[in-house]
């Protein structure tokens, strides 16, 4: 072995002082050099452009169990808070006008998670809970709005201010959860 074979293969493997003595010592060097990015880029472009067909050919969906578990468990909430409220009705502190406003506000969301299992849900339920949180975010902003100005007004202190606004922010809170 000549010294600058020798310096190339010492150690950790890195060239000493010569590198053209490194690269007489691999034969073929450029050829493995452009094999190796050829095959790594065929495989990434090859893999990147042919991945959606086989995800379609194959038949592989989005995983939407915890979805699907959540939705169960809404629609079997709605289905006892329904039970119950037809429990309370008669009970002399329970208001008729309030149980059916309840009653109604519980199998509108029993209805709006029970359309995602349906294969005919033309989406209007959903369109119908999006428009009403999108109302009911505006009204609370407004709401929130008023309140800030009553503080910089000086006609409530800091305190009422963040009560106020904590509510309002669990009420918003709570659309986002939806």
């Amino acid at each position: 072995m000549d010294g600058a074979s020798r310096r190339c293969h010492a150690g950790s493997g890195a060239c000493g002082t010569s590198d053209d003595g490194c690269r007489r010592s691999i034969p073929d060097r450029a050829l493995i050099i452009y094999l190796a990015f050829a095959v790594i880029v065929a495989t990434l472009v090859f893999q990147g452009l042919t991945l959606p067909f086989v995800i379609r050919v194959l038949g592989v969906e989005a995983d939407d169990l915890a979805e699907r578990e959540e939705s169960k468990a809404r629609i079997h909430a709605a289905d006892a808070a329904i039970a119950r409220l037809d429990e309370l009705a008669g009970e002399d502190w329970v208001r008729e006008d309030t149980a059916d406003r309840l009653r109604r506000l519980m199998g509108f969301r029993r209805n709006r998670f029970a359309a995602r299992f349906s294969d005919h849900d033309d989406g209007a339920i959903e369109a119908q809970s999006q428009a009403y949180q999108r109302l009911l975010r505006e009204v609370l902003n407004a709401e929130r709005a008023a309140v800030i100005q009553l503080r910089r007004e000086g006609r409530i202190n800091d305190d009422v201010m963040l009560r106020v606004t904590r509510d309002l922010d669990l009420e918003e809170a709570r659309l986002d959860a939806q």
